[in-house]
């Protein structure tokens, strides 16, 4: 859905399938396909040799690999940002306070969905914190 909100994609329409011949034809491929290239906008996180981390210079983020979410907000977070605020409240935002909010909000929700996504508990040295409850919301919505 962030997707949405980026110029490229904000008339796209959402496929889910995991057949590879219907994902060969696709513009940006998320979550699926075990390929991440930014170059081939192809964002998965699901190959065994995938390590990526937020930053790996900060010992909050060493052991949180980034989801497809995740991935998809590390290139697309800032086009994000700065739309949806134009969308919603008709208003500009400044390179620095968009930068603030692109840190913000993934500490606020992406981390979670990465931690969440990669399997790592929130007690595991208390790396994150559940703020959403959001894991329990998609988990309503699975049958």
């Amino acid at each position: 859905m962030l997707l949405l909100y980026t110029k490229q994609y904000a008339n796209s329409i959402i496929v889910r399938t995991r057949d590879q011949a219907i994902i060969e034809t696709l513009d940006i491929v998320c979550d699926v396909g075990s390929v991440y290239d930014p170059s081939t906008n192809k964002f998965d996180h699901h190959q065994k040799s995938f390590t990526d981390v937020w930053d790996i210079s900060k010992p909050k983020y060493q052991k949180i690999r980034l989801s497809s979410a995740g991935l998809i907000y590390k290139h697309f977070g800032k086009e994000v940002i700065v739309n949806a605020v134009k969308q919603v409240w008709n208003q500009d935002l400044d390179a620095e306070t968009v930068e603030r909010l692109y840190l913000r909000f993934y500490d606020s929700l992406i981390l979670e969905v990465d931690a969440i996504d990669n399997g790592v508990s929130e007690a595991e040295e208390m790396r994150w914190h559940m703020k959403t409850g959001l894991a329990s919301r998609v988990g309503r919505l699975n049958s």
